[in-house]
Formats: structure tokens, C-alpha cells, sequence
């Protein structure tokens, strides 16, 4: 991996669950075949409360998330291009969770939250998110939000 930067990750069980529902995904091109664009993608996977089966849906939308971004094949020359591509593999994933759902649940449910960095200009990072999720950058001087769905 090229980009100097840590990767920690921690979850929390939350105030009203008995069960953690959270996935945490760490995707590295020198680990995982992943697009030439992409050098390294960030994810978490939170079971939305109140939905059935939270922590089966995080853990399938991680898996759905990793197949569909390592099966990608788009050619990509600008970082404006990454974008949308990301979009589709959060609708993608999205969609093969419903899908899956067991057919006697209403459906299976998780947000996300993607943090990706890119080969074509490393400089940038690119963000997604579904549900209430937040992202967020620790500096020297604390916390940053860098992304919310708003």
C-alpha cells in the first residue's frame, strides 16, 4: 500500500442491542485483487436497529461488498469517474441483500460506510455512505467528520 496513513477500527455493542451487529472490512490491492483504480477501501457495516437479523445483514453486505468492488473491471482515467462507480457497488450490494433476505423477514438491513482510496490521483478519497452512518479523519487535533449522507 502506497498511502501513509493507519487504519484502526473499533465497535460498539451500542446502548439498546445484546448483540453487536457491526462489520468492519479493510480491503488492500496488495492483499486482495482489487480495480486498478483502487488501492484500498475502509468499510463498516452496521445492522440497522430494529430490522431482524441486523448482524447477518452486515456480514453478508461486507461479503457482497468485497465480491462486487474485486469483480469490477471499469476502466477508469479520472477520479470524477470513481464516484459513480462507487455508488453502483453500494446500490449493487444494496440490492443483493434485499434479494437474499430470507423470504419469511421483511428484509435484510445494514448501513454503510465506505472510505476508498484511489491509484489515479492518491491525493483524493472517495466516501459513501447508507443509513446513519458518519466517517470520520483523527488529526492531531481530534475528530473530523469528513462525510455524512447530508
Amino acid at each position: 500500500m502506497s498511502h501513509n496513513i493507519r487504519i484502526h477500527g473499533i465497535t460498539d455493542i451500542g446502548k439498546t442491542r445484546s448483540l453487536n451487529q457491526d462489520a468492519f472490512l479493510i480491503i488492500d490491492s496488495e492483499d486482495q485483487n482489487l480495480p486498478d483504480w483502487c488501492e484500498l477501501v475502509v468499510a463498516v457495516f452496521d445492522g440497522a436497529s430494529g430490522i431482524p437479523n441486523g448482524h447477518i445483514a452486515s456480514k453478508k453486505a461486507a461479503e457482497y461488498f468485497t465480491e462486487t468492488i474485486t469483480q469490477d473491471s471499469t476502466s477508469v482515467s479520472f477520479t470524477e469517474q470513481i464516484g459513480p462507480i462507487l455508488k453502483n457497488i453500494i446500490l449493487e450490494t444494496n440490492k443483493r441483500l434485499v434479494d437474499d433476505a430470507p423470504k419469511d423477514q421483511n428484509f435484510y438491513a445494514t448501513t454503510i460506510a465506505v472510505v476508498l482510496f484511489n491509484n489515479v490521483e492518491p491525493e483524493i478519497i472517495h466516501c459513501g455512505a447508507v443509513g446513519d452512518s458518519l466517517i470520520y479523519k483523527t488529526t492531531s487535533e481530534g475528530l473530523n467528520r469528513i462525510f455524512d449522507k447530508d
